[in-house]
């Protein structure tokens, strides 16, 4: 039997944490959507983020002037969203933002934050954390 429909029962300890679940639920729940809609996925844990800042400081060498510094500054705000991952992670936002930075350098794309183990990764090796 395939049915078409199901419900998901959220208890919590308050109304406020039973409405944070239900909101992760919902994002997650859109995440799984979308890509079995699109089948596409881009690596989490900052790993895009670093990779458009390293692509925005290289365009950004195609201009001079202020278009040069708002493309930077552009850059480097989005390292913003790693940094805020690793904070709110109770990480060591310096060290960890710098082995991302070079592991990126490196290996590509796809390495990003594991808030989990307090490491740089790989985010699709170990992709059990989807959501």
């Amino acid at each position: 039997m395939k049915p078409k429909s199901v419900s998901v029962l959220i208890r919590g300890g308050t109304k406020h944490i039973a409405y944070e679940v239900g909101r992760a639920l919902e994002d997650c729940l859109g995440v799984l959507s979308a890509f079995m809609e699109d089948q596409k996925i881009i690596a989490g844990g900052g790993a895009s983020e670093v990779e458009v800042a390293a692509r925005l400081r290289e365009y950004a060498k195609e201009f001079t002037g202020r278009e040069q510094v708002a493309i930077r500054v552009f850059a480097d705000a989005s390292k913003s969203i790693p940094r805020a991952l690793a904070e709110n992670a109770g990480l060591g936002q310096i060290n960890l933002l710098m082995d991302l930075i070079s592991e990126n350098e490196n290996d590509g794309s796809k390495t990003g934050l594991d808030v989990f183990d307090d490491m740089v990764e790989d985010m699709f090796a170990g992709s059990s954390n989807l959501c």
